[in-house]
């Protein structure tokens, strides 16, 4: 019998401890490939992206926007109708680039999701280009936050400065290239 209680305290002891280690919150993470999946990328025609995981549970009457943002030297040109999640996210993947156009071909904005694949063309401009994550390795998102994920930058002069950190000032500079396209990510009110 002091077994059977020994093994009972045990197992809520144990499910106590489990459920207050559940993220009650929500995350984004960066996520990188491992090599076989990098390989899989680039031989099923991928372009370089940058990845992110989304991981936590919405608060009641929330939900999480995912939307892409394209400027032209500080002017916001467009803006998508954000990718909306409105269930808990476990391991949920998301992923963003532009693949460059050869010859012909314009270059394209990729965002994927779970809930499908979003393509834009884009006239391609000479010079420079670069993209990156803005966050370090994870953020947390609580309602009414919005964060810019990652960004593609072009500059038709070819000079382009790596962003290490983003506050206003470096978000202005990077609204500021000639063209810019900004993945960004707001939990917000149903």
């Amino acid at each position: 019998m002091k077994m059977k209680w020994k093994l009972a305290l045990g197992a809520i002891f144990c499910t106590l401890v489990l459920s207050a280690c559940t993220s009650k919150e929500l995350s984004i993470s960066t996520r990188a490939l491992t090599e076989d999946e990098r390989i899989l990328v680039a031989n099923s025609g991928g372009a370089d992206m940058e990845y992110f995981v989304i991981n936590g549970n919405l608060p009641k009457g929330h939900q999480l926007g995912i939307s892409v943002e394209v400027y032209e030297k500080g002017e916001l040109i467009s803006e998508n109708e954000p990718a909306l999640f409105k269930e808990d996210l476990a391991d949920r993947n998301i992923g963003f680039g532009v693949r460059l156009g050869h010859g012909d071909h314009n270059d394209e904005l990729i965002f994927g999701s779970p809930s499908g694949l979003l393509r834009m063309d884009l006239e391609p401009i000479g010079g420079a280009s670069a993209q990156g994550s803005l966050i370090g390795e994870k953020v947390m998102l609580q309602p009414g936050d919005s964060v810019y994920l990652a960004d593609w930058i072009a500059s038709e002069d070819g000079s382009i400065r790596g962003f290490a950190s983003l506050d206003e000032e470096a978000l202005a500079e990077i609204k500021s290239y000639d063209r810019a396209i900004l993945l960004k990510a707001e939990l917000r009110e149903e």
